[in-house]
């Protein structure tokens, strides 16, 4: 016989007499189920590693094969009309809106001044602007791409268009010094005499003689349009107006009309009066501008 003590439900403690051979059993038994209840346990853990693994590595290769992001995972299961500030990641909608009114605002604005400066944009640019649709920005993300695409072509357009400002500038400085230039050339020549001095025939260059010699000169007369030749006197600064005298001599300003060998806005003696040269014909030879023919 074994004395064996058992616990009892009320917290005491019984001390009981069993024989030894169902002392064993007792025992045997014991181990039996403890041993099963560890393989049973060892299963469990092993399914619960196994089955976590299979979920983490098809959530990975989900990932991927998504290409997986944060503002994905805050727009999960919500509809994107409407909620575009947790797609791109906000919490705060009115902050979202707040944000997406000062870059559309911004975004206006630069539409404003290439619009001003199209004169200065390549053609692919005009069309960019001229093609754009705010309604077509519903995020964020996309107003600031265009922002900085518009600023970069802002300031292109802004640096043309300096460019062809400093070159106009230089154009009229140019100009303003051409006729200083020929205003002094003016001054320094005697100045025009109105009264007329003939020789050879007596009375100067006629339309039937049609030569005549002064100052050891050869005169001779033609009839051309002056349009050009009064357009290239103005370009150069020479002040004056075309007009024809009764005697049908074609005049500039004070001046008869003479083509001669000489630099434009040249003053020169010729027996019709005093001329100023304004086109070009051979040396020893005046050509003088008349309506004759």
């Amino acid at each position: 016989m074994e004395l064996l003590v058992l616990p009892c439900g009320d917290g005491a403690s019984r001390i009981v007499s069993i024989h030894k051979t169902s002392l064993d059993c007792y025992n045997r038994r014991g181990d039996f189920i403890n041993k099963t209840n560890r393989v049973i346990l060892g299963i469990a853990a092993f399914a619960i590693a196994f089955m976590s693994f299979f979920v983490d590595t098809n959530v990975a290769n989900a990932a991927d094969s998504l290409h997986y992001s944060p503002a994905m995972a805050v727009a999960y299961n919500t509809s994107v009309d409407g909620n575009e500030f947790l797609y791109e990641g906000y919490v705060d909608k009115e902050q979202w809106q707040s944000d997406y009114d000062a870059e559309l605002a911004e975004l206006r604005q630069l539409h404003f001044e290439l619009l001003e400066l199209q004169d200065y944009l390549s053609e692919d640019n005009k069309a960019i602007v001229n093609n754009l649709d705010f309604s077509n920005f519903k995020y964020i993300s996309l107003l600031n791409e265009t922002v900085d695409q518009f600023t970069s072509m802002r300031d292109e357009a802004q640096s043309a268009k300096e460019q062809e400002l400093e070159r106009q500038r230089e154009q009229y400085e140019l100009e303003q010094q051409q006729q200083r230039e020929a205003e002094q050339q003016r001054q320094s020549q005697p100045a025009a005499q109105q009264s007329y001095s003939y020789s050879g025939n007596g009375s100067g260059l006629t339309r039937s003689a049609g030569v005549n010699y002064y100052n050891g000169n050869k005169e001779t007369y033609y009839n051309l349009n002056m349009s050009g030749v009064v357009a290239n006197a103005q370009n150069m600064g020479i002040d004056g107006s075309y007009w024809v005298r009764d005697d049908g001599v074609k005049m500039y300003g004070d001046y008869v009309i003479v083509a001669a060998q000489m630099d434009k806005g040249s003053i020169i003696q010729t027996s019709l009066g005093t001329g100023i040269v304004l086109d070009y014909c051979p040396a020893n030879s005046i050509d003088i501008a008349t309506t004759w023919r």
